[in-house]
């Protein structure tokens, strides 16, 4: 048996054995494109970096623009502001399901929540890297089209009370296995945030090419018609220090 048919083997018994996971006509679970797609958003990787630079617009108050660097391991992940100059130096770190915030004129670390609004609609859990494999319970739903190109149709139930959203409608290419689209929604069942992805970057893992995230729209959708624009620039992979994704790490 070749290497690939092994590996085609081992991603049907897998998807198998875990319910909910179940397999597309096409041979791929809800579990095996979630892998793929969290890879393009810093997920599962065993380390990458990016600047990232957040513009919130307000038809209130107008534009906020915030920059950082983020570098993220796995699960954990870190990014710090250098930009603007009052709020340079506060770092976010996640650690699993955990995250804290942390700067050098702080005593400790304070916990905080990746729900918390940072900047416009943008959640501290949206900057992080994403690993929704992990976090999320999915079952595929009805294949459809967005702007012509198939995708994939995946209902996320967060497992714990600890993700940023419980749940997620999220729109997967079929042919690229990059992120398009998502909806997120609260526990009641209201949707409350959309997003629209572009993955423009390109990054070299276990020696191959694969798309990144470039850019990140959310948009609230209450009503209050504010958008927050992410925009990834600068990636990198490459070995990220142990004591970088530390606590200790946070106030010094």
């Amino acid at each position: 048996m070749t290497s690939n048919a092994k590996l085609l083997l081992a991603g049907a018994l897998l998807a198998a054995s875990l319910p909910g996971w179940a397999q597309t006509a096409t041979g791929l679970s809800a579990l095996q494109v979630l892998e793929a797609t969290d890879k393009t958003r810093g997920g599962g990787l065993p380390g990458v970096s990016w600047d990232l630079k957040i513009t919130a617009i307000d038809p209130d108050s107008g534009e906020n623009v915030r920059m950082l660097h983020v570098k993220a391991e796995g699960d954990n992940s870190v990014a710090e502001t250098y930009y603007p100059a009052r709020a340079a130096g506060g770092r976010l770190l996640q650690l699993g399901r955990n995250m804290w915030y942390g700067r050098p004129d702080l005593q400790k670390p304070v916990s905080i929540s990746s729900r918390q609004k940072m900047m416009g609609p943008a959640a501290n859990g949206d900057i992080a890297a994403t690993n929704y494999m992990k976090e999320y319970d999915g079952t595929l739903m009805p294949e459809q089209t967005i702007d012509g190109e198939p995708v994939y149709v995946l209902n996320l139930v967060g497992k714990t009370k600890w993700v940023t959203y419980d749940r997620i409608v999220y729109y997967v290419s079929r042919a690229r296995l990059v992120p398009v689209k998502a909806e997120f929604y609260t526990v009641s069942g209201k949707l409350f945030k959309t997003a629209i992805f572009e993955t423009g970057n390109i990054i070299t893992h276990d020696g191959r090419k694969q798309p990144f995230v470039s850019r990140m729209v959310i948009h609230d959708a209450i009503g209050a018609n504010n958008v927050s624009v992410l925009e990834y620039s600068a990636v990198k992979v490459q070995p990220i220090p142990r004591d970088e994704l530390s606590l200790a790490a946070l106030t010094r």
